[in-house]
Parts: structure tokens; sequence; C-alpha cells
């Protein structure tokens, strides 16, 4: 059963990676993304979204290399996977139609809500989903 649930996922986490394969090794900066190139920008943004914990995240991502938006685009690109993962593992652990598991995982990996939050400026978004589809799993599971 373990080979059957894998080689579907693999398909699907391929076609993710086909579908935005540009977007994660493109380190351009996108126009809201400016705003994260200096502390204040940094600072200003995170307590007015409310997630001033972000700070020293961004501030350390901006820091470690001299291509922060790449490294941005190339971290969203694994946690999106990460997450299309445990979608998929969530929805096995409902015990759903293995045919309708694959459609739904491929839906939601493939919906454009997964590409768009490739931006810097958005990858507070991209941790919370993330840990809210962690949460999700770890509530089905126990």
């Amino acid at each position: 059963m373990k080979t059957l649930t894998r080689y579907p996922l693999i398909t699907i986490i391929l076609l993710y990676l086909a579908a935005n394969f540009l977007m994660f090794f493109n380190n351009g900066m996108f126009w809201d993304d400016w705003c994260l190139i200096t502390s204040e920008g940094i600072r200003e943004i995170a307590i007015g979204v409310g997630v001033p914990f972000m700070i020293p995240i961004h501030s350390f991502l901006i820091n470690l290399t001299t291509k922060p938006a790449l490294l941005y685009h190339i971290l969203t690109g694994i946690i999106e996977i990460l997450g299309i993962i445990i979608f998929y593992k969530s929805l096995l652990l409902l015990k759903v139609n293995p045919s309708h598991v694959f459609i739904l995982t491929l839906f939601f990996a493939l919906l454009p809500y997964n590409s768009a939050k490739i931006t810097m400026s958005v990858f507070m978004y991209t941790m919370g989903f993330f840990f809210f589809l962690l949460a999700v799993l770890l509530f089905i599971y126990f």
C-alpha cells in the first residue's frame, strides 16, 4: 500500500515544481519586496500586520546571503512542498478514496494561491499556512 500512495505524491510534487520552476529560481524582487531591504521596513511591515516575531527571521534571511530574493523563493518552494505532503497525508488519514486524494492534492498544489505567495513580503503567510496544515495533520492524527 505504501508504494501505491507514494507515486501519486511524487507525481504531484514534480508537477508543482514544473509549474513553478521559473519562479523558484528567479532572483528578482517584486514591487512589494523592496520595503524589506531595510531593517526599518522589516520592522514596519511586521508590526503593521501583527507579527513582530518575524522581525528577527526576516533580518536573518535578508542578511544570510547576497541574493535574499532567491533564498526566499527557494524556501517558499520547500515550505509549499512540505505543505503539499502534509495535505496529502491528512487526506489519507481521513481515509479518503486514493483517487480522490490524488485529484484533491493536485488541485491544492496547482492552485494559484501556492504560486502567489512567492514574494518575500508574504513569507510570513507561507509559514503561517504551513503551521496551519501541520496543526490539522496533528489534530487528525491524534
